[in-house]
């Protein structure tokens, strides 16, 4: 096995503190790049070659991280909770022996530490004060652990330490947040460059997919939208992600069959806006298709373009889709899908594979669910009504409307099903499936003449 691209530093994913032993021998990161649990994880490496030396893998997410100022000592603070309930610890560790003393914290964080002289470790608490009208405040309070020798020192001793006296505090908490991040990037970069290497933060990976000839497709999660590897681990060329907009790749790549060409989905926005849109880049040369809201056709062939998503310029830009399904009866071929606008969202039938509007019913409730069974198609809308729907599938007549009630409880359907024989099957928020058959007559199912079977 081999890693691409091979450089220094590949445990780390990105780092956001660094530090270095008093005697120089050895490098300590904390990382983003979750540890065997997907917590916290603090890399140990070996300065005199950068070679990867230890893994401290932790409970709770890594605050603060300081060598001792002689010996090579190091103490590394976490925390983990929200604004009512904080944990955390202190934890010590000695490189040479790769010894570790763990102490836990209850009800506080550790989010600073600082070794005031070869003695004295001053140790940082942050415990969330309970306040509802007024949630995210924290106290602080400081105690001092003092040892002569800090070699070998054991959990319950330095737990007793800790835990009494702490002095209250008045703290800035953003003055200790450690550095920032671009220094830890630029001190490991200036070690690799050091000894004839190079080092840059690379993102996660997304999506990957291997051509013909062993050249990569890869799709990463920040910086770049795509980029080619050759088969040696070399890169060939990168599309990176606009400056001008929060842009970052889907997790899908679809190569064509001939190999010319890779369809790569976009999101766009944050999430109070966001969009997704669909591009197709050129192997030969890179260049890039944009499809914003349309509606695809997918095949062994590739990706046709059929009709544009919206249908009404008052539907404006910022559109979402949904669930769509497929349907060929006496009006032709169709597409009914839901599309959600600003204010509402839409069920609609379109004509395949023109786009031509069959018809068109808006709700105030989000639609989670749609199919169609004998030319009806049921639909549940979401929080808000908890509908179950049926209308005919050739105009769009409603045939029966009501909320879906069981046993006195209205459920949030979040997705529909028809089997082969009509039969509704309904996921709800709660966990629970629900079934229905037509015609039953019983009222235990408020959703017009739906049964519970």
């Amino acid at each position: 096995m081999r890693l691409i691209p091979d450089d220094p530093f590949p445990e780390i994913g990105a780092p956001l503190t660094t530090d270095v032993s008093a005697d120089g021998r050895w490098i300590a990161v904390s990382c983003h790049a979750g540890g065997r649990n997907g917590m916290g994880r603090v890399v140990i490496y070996r300065a005199s070659d950068l070679a990867l030396w230890d893994q401290i893998v932790l409970e709770r997410g890594v605050e603060h991280l300081a060598f001792h100022p002689v010996v090579p000592v190091l103490a590394v603070g976490t925390e983990d909770g929200d604004e009512f309930a904080l944990q955390g610890g202190l934890h010590l560790y000695e490189p040479e022996t790769r010894r570790r003393t763990d102490v836990a914290v209850a009800g506080a964080g550790v989010p600073a530490l600082r070794w005031r002289d070869a003695r004295r470790l001053d140790v940082t608490f942050a415990e969330p004060v309970i306040d509802f009208d007024d949630p995210g405040r924290v106290t602080w309070t400081r105690a001092v652990a003092e040892h002569d020798d800090w070699h070998g020192v054991t959990a319950d001793v330095l737990a007793a330490q800790i835990s009494w006296p702490r002095v209250p505090v008045k703290i800035d908490g953003s003055s200790f947040r450690g550095q920032r991040i671009e220094e830890p990037e630029r001190y490991l970069a200036d070690l690799a460059a050091q000894r004839g290497r190079v080092w840059a933060r690379r993102p996660g990976t997304s999506v990957l997919e291997v051509l013909s000839d062993g050249r990569m497709l890869v799709s990463v999660l920040t910086g770049a939208l795509l980029e080619c590897w050759s088969p040696h681990g070399t890169l060939l060329w990168s599309v990176p992600a606009p400056d001008d907009a929060f842009e970052r790749s889907g997790c899908r790549l679809y190569v064509t069959p001939d190999e010319e060409s890779v369809w790569l989905p976009v999101l766009k926005g944050d999430s109070g806006d966001r969009r997704t849109l669909l591009r197709r880049f050129a192997l030969a040369d890179v260049r890039a298709e944009l499809l914003e809201k349309w509606v695809v056709r997918a095949g062994p062939e590739g990706i046709e373009r059929l009709f544009p998503f919206a249908w009404d310029d008052s539907l404006g830009p910022y559109l979402r889709g949904g669930p769509a399904v497929y349907v060929d009866d006496e009006a032709g071929p169709g597409i009914i899908h839901t599309c959600t606008a600003h204010d509402a969202t839409h069920l609609v039938r379109r004509a395949y594979p023109g786009g031509a509007v069959i018809w068109a019913h808006r709700f105030e409730a989000r639609v989670t669910g749609v199919d169609v069974h004998e030319g009806l198609v049921h639909a549940v809308t979401g929080a808000g009504s908890c509908e179950l729907l049926t209308l005919r599938a050739a105009e769009g007549t409603v045939v029966r409307r009501g909320t879906l009630t069981l046993g006195g409880h209205v459920y949030i359907p979040t997705c529909l099903s028809a089997g082969p024989d009509g039969e509704l099957v309904i996921g709800t928020v709660e966990g629970r499936l629900i079934t229905t058959r037509h015609g039953a007559g019983r009222s235990a199912v408020s959703a017009g003449a739906y049964a519970p079977s």
